[in-house]
């Protein structure tokens, strides 16, 4: 039976409080049942803060588990595995999302992207582009600046993964 609906019963069954107020006596049967009823709103919101809380943590064990093999997926999908769980991902999602805006990123801001300090980020803009899912093209009208651009099989690769993620990252 549901805990809300048995703690209900319960009270429902429960004698009435006697009150030893003087005056008029439906005030104070009313003003009893008032708290009653308030006693009882606080333990229902309570049950329910719990079972919500319960059923919460349930879900969020099903997204950590969706989200551990979506990202073996992307191991899979890959010579270069484990990129699902290293700065170089985080360049490349960052690479597909700013094209798809059609935005180009540069080699500093790729490095920026990979949320790690600047050598090893540098390093990973390397490390994509030596693979084959990168490339660093000239700015044309800036020589000194450099961009960072997936390749096809770089877009093919984040597309697959993507596609590997469950539809809870969307509310994540």
């Amino acid at each position: 039976m549901n805990p809300i609906f048995q703690l209900a019963l319960q009270k429902a069954d429960s004698p009435p409080e006697e009150t030893s107020f003087s005056g008029d006596s439906s005030l104070v049967s009313t003003a009893a049942l008032a708290d009653q009823l308030e006693q009882i709103s606080k333990q229902l919101v309570s049950l329910d803060a719990d079972i919500g809380e319960q059923r919460g943590q349930e879900d969020l064990a099903q997204k950590a588990a969706a989200l551990y093999t979506a990202r073996r997926k992307c191991d899979n999908l890959s010579d270069y595995a484990p990129m699902p769980n290293t700065p170089g991902f985080d360049i490349m999602l960052d690479l597909y999302y700013q094209s798809q805006m059609q935005r180009s990123v540069s080699v500093s801001s790729a490095v920026i992207a990979s949320s790690c300090p600047a050598t090893t980020g540098l390093r990973w803009v390397h490390v994509i582009c030596d693979s084959g899912l990168a490339q660093i093209v000239p700015d044309p009208s800036d020589k000194r600046r450099r961009f960072v651009e997936l390749t096809s099989e770089g877009q093919n690769f984040i597309v697959a993964c993507l596609k590997a993620f469950p539809k809870f990252a969307h509310n994540y």
